[in-house]
């Protein structure tokens, strides 16, 4: 039996994401696990209170098209044993890569150390401390 079935690499595009993604395809590969790659585009924009629905985000849109693109040649570039699956979405990364850790059932999220905090990063805490302390799953966090 192994011990993991379905590995989340996240992926930021920062310096060390080639080895994230190394890491999380070699565990995938040693436990016969499925790899789902995760990329968080940073990105809320404000509501609009006049409307119901929100509209389509033009914005939201280039930058998820822009990530797909980014991932697609990182992928390319990576020698991969078994066919990863590719989950793009928005919203702030120190959030989403719980909540996709829970849709996708992961066993283990594999992280990078640094990834890119900028100012408000800085203030409120790393996203690997966020994720360290909420995921229900095991974390390997990635020098």
């Amino acid at each position: 039996m192994s011990i993991y079935k379905n590995i989340l690499a996240t992926i930021d595009f920062g310096d060390n994401s080639a080895k994230v993604l190394q890491h999380a395809a070699a565990l995938a590969q040693q436990f016969s696990a499925n790899l789902i790659i995760l990329h968080v585009v940073d990105y809320a924009p404000s509501p609009d209170i006049d409307n119901v629905i929100a509209p389509v985000d033009e914005t939201a849109n280039k930058l998820m098209s822009s990530a797909k693109n980014q991932l697609n040649e990182l992928l390319e570039g990576a020698t991969l044993s078994n066919d990863p699956r590719t989950v793009v979405v928005t919203g702030h990364p120190k959030i989403e890569i719980v909540r996709v850790a829970e849709k996708e059932n992961a066993d283990l999220i594999v992280i990078g150390a640094h990834g890119k905090l900028g100012l408000v990063g800085l203030l409120l805490g790393s996203t690997v401390d966020r994720v360290l302390g909420q995921a229900s799953c095991n974390v390997l966090v990635v020098q």
